[in-house]
């Protein structure tokens, strides 16, 4: 069987239910531009979402070093093995990372000719309770006049 033989019983079948093959055909184009307009919302979307977040966390973060390191105590000592290791007696509510001459540390920051902004950031580690559920967040303070 020949090409040309193919072509003509296609589209003698094609001619013979015009109107449905006239509605599967533009079912398959609206099926694909509306599956390419998808794809494209989405792409645009998740690349917009992607800069929003690097535009507003910093690129380079400070932090103290720690002076106690966090070794939980019975790490090499739990004999029950139960899969946990305790850190109670090694980190307290009281102990809180500083940077203590941060205004210094600022300055420096601020005359490399490299760093555009500079804005010291007080962070705390927080739960948040909405009737029974328990969420992890991190809270920053800033001061808002030092934010670009």
């Amino acid at each position: 069987m020949k090409i040309q033989d193919i072509i003509r019983i296609a589209f003698y079948h094609l001619n013979e239910r015009r109107r449905q093959s006239f509605l599967t055909a533009s079912g398959v184009a609206i099926g694909c531009a509306m599956l390419i307009t998808t794809i494209s919302v989405a792409t645009g979307s998740s690349t917009n979402i992607r800069e929003k977040i690097v535009d507003t966390s910093p690129h380079v973060s400070i932090f103290p070093r720690l002076s106690i390191p966090r070794i939980p105590e019975n790490l090499l000592t739990d004999t029950t093995k139960h899969g946990f290791a305790l850190v109670e007696k090694n980190i307290t509510s009281s102990d809180k990372q500083t940077i203590k001459a941060y205004t210094e540390i600022v300055a420096t920051a601020e005359a490399m000719k490299e760093v555009e902004v500079v804005s010291p950031f007080v962070m705390a580690k927080l739960i948040v309770r909405n009737k029974t559920r328990f969420k992890p967040c991190i809270a920053r303070a800033v001061i808002p006049e030092r934010e670009a």
